[in-house]
């Protein structure tokens, strides 16, 4: 049980935007060297912000691994700049793929398959990929075709010769997640899984983020999942959820496992309470 806690709390994954790499580089003395650091893709942030983004990682000791959201390139040729400059130029070795929120591709691609299926990565140094796994479904796409999308991607990333792993959405009921996570097993995927969590913060900063990340969940539904959540101005935190997936882990053969922490503006604070979780884990039976 003890080796299973070192290896989950071991190698954190976090997430940032291109405008909040500066911090990530003031903090970085509190974070394992080359810990993976996800750039998301969003509108209000140009390719070339988080291009910029990378080399502030990069000089801080960490990982920078960039999203790369499918539906939101406008054509092949803004992909594969995208990737040259960010693989070739810059040296990336990790990207993660994701379709993307638009729900009319911007450009040629209709999902992160289209990507992986096409000469795209191949004609790059890339040795990694991350993709998204959705233990409390998606709100526009069935559970079965979810998890079918999944295997095929393992499959088409594996067939080209690249390490893959699978991080999880935001998620908030740790049984709903350890279920899924076994039906992956269950299908033969073996890659690695990153369980994504969001760090202590105010509710209403919680719910706001859930319905970004397109998770389905409301005050009642944190407090049926063990969250405190006695005023939208108080702090909650995942702490019933890694206590339940920690004895999880102890009861079933899950395969390898970490986290993926979401600092949702605050990352002194997240690292802090990580730090601290990580030291009371230890302790836990």
């Amino acid at each position: 049980m003890d080796a299973v806690r070192t290896s989950i709390f071991q190698t954190p994954s976090l997430e940032t935007t291109a405008g909040g790499a500066l911090r990530f580089a003031y903090m970085a003395s509190h974070l394992p060297p080359n810990t993976s650091v996800n750039i998301a893709f969003i509108d209000a942030e140009s390719a070339k912000e988080r291009i910029v983004a990378i080399d502030v990682l990069r000089s801080s000791g960490l990982t920078p691994r960039p999203i790369v959201s499918a539906r939101r390139f406008t054509s092949e040729g803004a992909l594969r700049s995208f990737l040259h400059q960010a693989v070739q130029i810059k040296g990336v070795r990790d990207l993660f793929l994701v379709g993307g929120d638009p729900a009319v591709p911007r450009g040629p691609f209709r999902d992160s398959l289209d990507v992986i299926n096409g000469s795209y990565l191949d004609e790059t140094n890339i040795s990694a990929i991350g993709i998204a796994g959705y233990p409390e479904g998606h709100p526009r796409i069935e559970g079965a075709i979810l998890l079918d999308s999944l295997q095929r991607k393992v499959e088409a990333l594996k067939a080209k010769g690249l390490h893959v792993e699978i991080t999880t959405q935001l998620s908030f009921d740790a049984l709903a997640v350890i279920a899924w996570i076994q039906r992956v097993r269950g299908i033969g995927i073996k890659a690695p899984i990153r369980i994504g969590i969001p760090s202590p913060a105010g509710v209403s900063g919680i719910l706001k983020f859930a319905k970004l990340c397109r998770v389905r969940t409301s005050v009642e539904l944190l407090q049926r999942y063990g969250w405190e959540t006695t005023s939208l101005l108080n702090s909650a935190g995942p702490d019933r959820f890694l206590t339940e997936l920690l004895e999880s882990t102890e009861r079933l053969e899950l395969g390898p496992l970490s986290l993926h922490l979401y600092p949702l503006g605050n990352l002194e604070k997240a690292l802090q309470w990580f730090n601290g979780w990580e030291e009371k884990s230890r302790w836990l039976h």
